[in-house]
């Protein structure tokens, strides 16, 4: 190989590794960035590695009593019904997955912070058809005490998971899915 191969081989790869660094250095920026953001807002690590959810007003589609699914919470809003308080229905109308009654425990397609992927259970849905596209999560944030000037903001964070056929969804057995949820509470000051 003469010297000028070997030098500008040694150029373009030095261009090259120079490319791959500014990219890698891009998105390490912009990450750091978001999770200093939601770090300073009182953020948690988990929230820093979260999958994003659909923002949602605590009952868009699941508002009434009548639509929470099987074995959802219910949750208290203090700030509901002018400050007079009351409870919302943030998951369903499919089935929370923890509730098994009458099927497989193995229907049971959430293991606490996630949706499983199993011979019952086929993770999340978030494809473009599903109710929540790209992510199969949302969320809902509400006010659940206050004392004094501290307020106790809760986030309900619900997830559709797939199902097979035989984990049916009592109410609507053509939805194979049923919700897993995670709840986060933290005191703020007013």
């Amino acid at each position: 190989m003469d010297r000028l191969t070997e030098f500008t081989d040694q150029i373009s790869a030095r261009v090259a590794r120079t490319i791959d660094r500014r990219a890698f250095f891009r998105k390490a920026a912009v990450n750091a960035f978001k999770a200093a953001a939601v770090l300073t807002a009182g953020g948690t690590l988990a929230e820093v590695i979260s999958t994003p959810a659909w923002a949602n007003d605590c009952g868009t589609q699941a508002n009434f009593k009548r639509n929470n699914g099987l074995g959802c919470p219910a949750v208290y809003n203090v700030a509901k019904n002018h400050g007079a308080g009351g409870y919302m229905y943030p998951c369903g109308p499919s089935r929370c997955c923890n509730y098994t009654k009458g099927m497989s425990s193995s229907c049971n397609c959430w293991n606490g912070s996630n949706c499983k992927r199993n011979h019952t259970c086929r993770g999340r849905e978030n494809g473009q058809n599903a109710p929540y596209p790209g992510t199969g999560s949302w969320t809902c944030v509400y006010t659940s005490a206050v004392s004094g000037n501290m307020k106790k903001i809760c986030t309900t964070t619900c997830n559709d998971c797939l199902t097979i056929a035989s984990c049916p969804n009592p109410g609507n057995p053509a939805h194979h899915r049923c919700v897993g949820w995670t709840l986060d509470c933290r005191w703020i000051t007013t």
